[in-house]
């Protein structure tokens, strides 16, 4: 047990779509807390930012129904922030 922590895998280098497909659950998390930061950022519910995502749902059920619970938690919250931000574009 001596010596250097371990160093964390850097994903910040891999498209939003890797992070989130990625088979490391440390990779999707880091994909998940990037979406809430850009949905929260946009000022408007027609941002190009929710297009993948209204448009192909299944990704949104991929993040609620992640293999690992401290993903699935991200994810969860993803969806969440997702649906607070595009307002009625995730209605339909």
């Amino acid at each position: 047990m001596d010596g250097p922590a371990p160093v964390e895998e850097d994903f910040s280098g891999l498209s939003i779509a890797e992070r989130l497909a990625h088979k490391n659950w440390k990779a999707r998390v880091h994909g998940y807390e990037h979406l809430m930061k850009a949905f929260a950022a946009t000022g408007d519910e027609s941002d190009p930012v929710f297009r993948p995502y209204l448009q192909s749902p299944d990704m949104l059920k991929k993040m609620v129904t992640d293999a690992n619970v401290v993903a699935q938690e991200k994810g969860v919250d993803a969806v969440l922030t997702f649906v607070k931000y595009s307002g009625e574009n995730s209605a339909r």
